[in-house]
């Protein structure tokens, strides 16, 4: 690249980044590395759906709030982190498949071989015959007989190890896909898994004009309680969380690890006030739990949570939401911890 072109491309994305920062500043949208990496996106046009997504907001004068951010740089940006596990499957069932292929060819040639022999057999016979052509004749279809059953007998093997290739192939495929919908720590949903069942449920919700609330849950001064005891104590109140959460919900709930020591509670078909029920009985129940150094028996006290209701309002976005009970969860924290408060929209 000559100097003039390296000035050329340096000017250009000066100038992109330059109306970024102006498009943030006109939004008030906060200048975080995240979303300026996504508006400078916007403005280079490299992604022409993200574009028009925000252009679209722009026109309607909609704010665009930390809710939509991120639902817009989940759905532009970030990469599954089973990708490399698909890509790996879809080489492996390409490789069986073209085994299989190879083998049906090869089984294909075994019958032409077997009947071009069948097919000479009458005319050898054709005409005066004696034992010896008789029994060359016999030979030879014997002799090809042989042949293919032992070429097919090898095709019926190549085939079933093909298709236990497959059924493994498969089998991993589940599993990867369970492993990526689960957070590894707590066994709970993780934030993929939550994003996706919470947008299905307000899709549900909106289309039956039924009630739908989200819990977002923090634990208190965790960061003291990892950086005092060590974290694998603190994974281990972590899990004793995770513990309550799932005994406490409904069977059509989903408790999900949002992030850290974050979490959140999916529950559809409940009111506010049903919500807030069950985010009180979170709560009680998890501050009458002490966590207990099985080996010693030291009491290393009790650890108790922050809670954020919200009821989903018809037609909102999924950041919307999630912003409301966050907006919750804020008050709770403020407000001396350990309590519930319910978004007031």
């Amino acid at each position: 690249m000559t100097g003039a072109a390296c000035v050329q491309g340096y000017q250009k994305i000066s100038a992109i980044g330059d109306l970024a920062w102006q498009l943030m500043r006109t939004a008030s949208i906060p200048t975080t590395p995240r979303n300026y990496e996504i508006l400078f996106t916007v403005c280079a046009s490299d992604k022409p759906a993200l574009s028009r997504r925000v252009a679209s907001l722009l026109h309607s004068g909609a704010s665009i709030t930390p809710g939509i951010l991120d639902d817009l740089y989940r759905e532009f940006f970030e990469i599954p982190s089973d990708l490399a596990v698909a890509r790996e499957i879809s080489t492996g069932l390409h490789t069986v498949a073209n085994t299989v292929l190879r083998d049906m060819g090869d089984g294909q040639r075994v019958l032409v071989s077997l009947d071009q022999a069948l097919s000479a057999v009458p005319e050898t016979l054709d005409g005066p015959t004696d034992v010896e052509t008789v029994r060359r004749a016999s030979a030879t279809v014997g002799d090809a007989s042989r042949l293919a059953g032992v070429r097919l007998g090898k095709l019926e093997t190549q085939l079933a190890d093909a298709m236990a290739s497959i059924h493994a192939l498969q089998e991993r495929l589940t599993a990867a896909e369970q492993a990526a919908l689960i957070d590894a720590l707590t066994g709970l949903a993780n934030r993929r898994n939550f994003d996706a069942t919470l947008l299905r449920h307000t899709m549900q919700a909106d289309a039956r004009k039924s009630a739908l609330s989200l819990l977002l849950l923090d634990i208190d001064h965790f960061k003291r309680f990892n950086d005092t005891y060590g974290h694998p104590v603190g994974d281990r109140v972590l899990r004793l969380f995770a513990h309550v959460l799932r005994s406490q919900i409904g069977p059509a709930d989903t408790a999900a690890r949002y992030g850290g020591e974050e979490f959140a509670v999916i529950t559809p078909d409940s009111d506010i006030h049903k919500a807030a029920q069950l985010a009180e009985k979170i709560r009680s129940t998890l501050a009458d739990q002490p966590v207990i150094n099985r080996s010693s028996g030291e009491s290393f006290g009790i650890v108790t949570c922050s809670i954020g209701v919200a009821l989903f309002v018809p037609g909102e976005r999924t950041g919307d939401l999630v912003d409301r009970a966050d907006r919750a969860l804020y008050r709770a924290k403020n407000e001396g911890r350990n309590t519930v408060r319910i978004d007031a929209a």
